[in-house]
């Protein structure tokens, strides 16, 4: 089975008598893995033959994170930890400022990640998640504070689409 990754320690997550979550169908055991082409080949236990195969495809495959391994140097996994966020203005003392909505999304590009944001004012606002722009993630306070910059979140700037 070949898998697209979305975490920075693919050697580990996919190590043999790894468990793999399997969405909406259980877990599973990883028999064997080998990266191939930017992607990751896994055997996993009882998925022996194409039928098997092809009956997970599409599926998410999710592992659980100790408290430990989460929000380390900046790092917020996995992307549900930031989804429902209230994303606020960054006011000049550092405290929230003007609301600007509510973190829909998480997209992980090649170039760097985006906080998608549904504003109250209808479209999604694709925000930079970088920590020049996005200084203040506070998981315990529900909230996210951005400092954009001009033109992000007003009328006829910034990359919006539609939601």
């Amino acid at each position: 089975m070949l898998v697209e990754i979305v975490t920075d320690t693919p050697h580990a997550r996919f190590a043999p008598a790894s468990r793999l979550h399997v969405e909406a169908r259980g877990s599973v055991l990883v028999a064997a893995s080998r990266p191939h082409q930017g992607r990751w080949l896994l055997q996993l236990a009882g998925v022996d033959d194409r039928d098997a195969a092809e009956a997970l495809r599409g599926a998410a495959l999710s592992v659980e994170v100790t408290d430990d391994e989460l929000d380390v140097d900046g790092e917020f996994f996995p992307d549900v930890r930031l989804i429902g966020l209230r994303a606020r203005r960054h006011g000049v003392d550092g405290s929230p400022g003007d609301a600007l909505g509510v973190v829909a999304g998480v997209l992980h590009l090649p170039a760097q990640d985006l906080l998608e944001v549904q504003t109250e004012a209808g479209p999604v606002v694709l925000v930079p998640f970088v920590r020049a722009i996005v200084p203040v993630v506070d998981l315990a306070a529900g909230l996210v504070l951005i400092d954009p910059p001009g033109g992000l979140f007003d009328d006829g700037g910034g990359v919006m689409v539609e939601a």
